[in-house]
């Protein structure tokens, strides 16, 4: 009978063991996944900050970056410097 009793706790111990580590792990999946998410939220502030620096330069600037990103074929800048320049 206290072979059994043995069996039964070990089993209990592991089985609390794989619990804690397999809540470690979550933990740790949350923490990798916060930290990504705060990456992109500071890639797409940065994004948005150039893409801002674009829409505020002089007219006659756009003029000569429209050209040029036409002849190297920069289709976003085209887009961004098109839609600022027909806002003016």
């Amino acid at each position: 009978m206290n072979i059994y009793l043995t069996i039964l706790l070990a089993i209990i111990l592991l089985l609390i063991v794989y619990w804690l580590y397999k809540r470690y792990e979550n933990k740790k999946e949350r923490t990798q996944l916060e930290s990504l998410i705060e990456s992109i939220k500071n890639h797409i502030t940065i994004t948005l900050y150039n893409i801002n620096k674009f829409t505020n330069i002089p007219s006659n600037m756009k003029k000569i970056l429209l050209k040029y990103a036409q002849e190297y074929k920069h289709d976003d800048i085209i887009k961004i410097l098109s839609i600022s320049h027909h806002a003016l």
